[in-house]
């Protein structure tokens, strides 16, 4: 018999047609990847959503609110031996601590993205306190996963390295067109994502080429975009992005905070360099074809410049990147939920 394992998130999930949907694409592939090796109940909120993710997890309770989500919480108290996995810091998941830690239940605690930063960014620094009380009682009862050690340095915790790449990301690389520079940005459209910092850059450049510049994501309306750049809607399926990435030749990751960006790997898997900012610089590593650019055009430009003159050279070096597999992440995943650390 499978051991029961509790999967609490504050994403918001939508309910069409009896099956539940989701905008990120973790909340789908943890809980499905997972079921192999433990009975997986999900506690989502509810909410109106673009339906990009199908989730394939029966056992799924949506809440419409915060007494919904606390009577979810309380029905699963009474599994002896239920192991909660509570997905980032947000206000409804601290109440399902305080409510797992006063049940004396298994806690472990997954923490994907720099939540400081987050509320820095959206909230303003005047209101960090409250992440800062909720991560420091939050890390007192729990197992701690963590997406890169900048996050949480000076605690205890397992290094995972979340990864959506199957085989097919690493099969038939395509080599890029250099005949026009096609920019590409995949991700929500939000502020602490920096896309309208990058628009406001690109409005500034000159690149003495042709350029034009893909938004592949959802969110916040955006209104007159230059003729140069094109608003798509997320694809679900893993061969749709692939192709997308395929038919640009510079990915920009221009977010002010990050855990371990999916677009980082998935562009390297498909052979593209990328460029992110200097905020979030922790997160190239060792990796070959990732390009620091400061939030200056001039900057901005030269790096892009830079990447076209020497794009062969680059998209050789990016030949010896090692990057993480999915099948390794939910493998180390599953490991630490069955044994702890």
């Amino acid at each position: 018999m499978k051991e029961s394992v509790v999967i609490i998130n504050n994403e918001k999930c939508m309910e069409v047609n009896k099956q539940v949907y989701c905008e990120n694409i973790e909340m789908k592939s943890i809980p499905e990847s997972l079921s192999r090796f433990f009975d997986i109940n999900l506690i989502l909120r509810k909410g109106i959503i673009n339906p990009a993710h199908k989730i394939e997890v029966i056992k799924t309770s949506l809440s419409s609110n915060i007494i919904s989500f606390i009577f979810s919480i309380l029905k699963k108290l009474s599994n002896k031996n239920a192991k909660f996995l509570i997905i980032a810091i947000t206000p409804y998941t601290f109440i399902a601590y305080l409510l797992l830690a006063i049940g004396n239940k298994k806690i472990f605690l997954y923490l994907r993205s720099d939540g400081l930063e987050e509320y820095k960014l959206i909230l303003g620094k005047n209101f960090v306190w409250i992440y800062r009380f909720m991560l420091f009682l939050m890390c007192k009862r729990s197992t701690i996963f963590c997406v890169n050690n900048k996050i949480i340095a000076g605690r205890n915790y397992k290094l995972v390295l979340p990864s959506q790449l199957d085989n097919s990301w690493l099969e038939n690389i395509q080599d890029s067109n250099l005949k026009e520079i096609k920019l590409l940005y995949v991700g929500r459209i939000k502020i602490e994502k920096g896309i309208f910092s990058l628009l406001n850059l690109l409005g500034k450049i000159n690149l003495n080429l042709t350029h034009s510049l893909t938004l592949v994501g959802h969110g916040k309306k955006i209104s007159n975009l230059p003729n140069n750049v094109n608003l798509l809607n997320p694809v679900s399926k893993p061969f749709e992005l692939i192709k997308i990435y395929d038919n640009h030749n510079i990915t920009i990751l221009p977010s002010f905070t990050e855990g371990h960006p999916q677009v980082l790997i998935e562009s390297l898997a498909r052979r593209r360099p990328i460029i992110i900012f200097s905020e979030i610089d922790f997160i190239k590593k060792n990796y070959q074809g990732v390009f620091v650019s400061t939030r200056n055009a001039d900057y901005l430009a030269k790096t892009i410049k830079y990447i076209i003159e020497n794009y062969h050279a680059i998209s050789e070096l990016m030949k010896k990147n090692v990057l993480p597999s999915k099948a390794m992440f939910i493998k180390e995943l599953a490991k630490q939920l069955a044994n702890g650390f």
